[in-house]
């Protein structure tokens, strides 16, 4: 799949996953789009709240992290793509969080690539 196409599907469904942040998580499997996924599943002052808590209570929230979503289908090899939108559709940082990548790494996904604050793909 092109950036170009996985860039607008990524964003269709990021824009519209009725949240704060719009990350879209895609899994792929020689080179084709096996899952695409997007934050969300807690209710918003739910994840803000446990948010509020400390580091090693809040490993459930990343539950609710596109890239945590993909893993679930996911297999040794495979390559996940990670895009955040804001609201205007432009790219921005999408480096998955410490607890993401720790949970990444125990499935043995190591082909990581994230949107920098200039959209461009930078590897894990």
């Amino acid at each position: 799949m092109n950036r170009t196409k996985l860039v607008r599907l990524a964003k269709d469904k990021a824009l519209s996953n009725g949240h704060d942040f719009h990350v879209a998580a895609g899994l792929f499997r020689r080179g084709k789009l096996v899952k695409l996924e997007t934050n969300g599943g807690f209710h918003r002052s739910a994840t803000r709240y446990l948010w509020s808590l400390e580091f090693e209570k809040t490993e459930h929230v990343c539950e609710s992290h596109a890239e945590t979503k993909v893993i679930k289908n996911a297999k040794p090899g495979d390559k996940v793509v990670v895009l955040r939108f804001l609201k205007d559709g432009s790219i921005t940082m999408a480096k998955p969080c410490s607890i993401c990548q720790l949970k990444l790494k125990q499935v043995g996904l190591t082909n990581v690539v994230y949107t920098d604050w200039e959209g461009e793909f930078q590897r894990l």
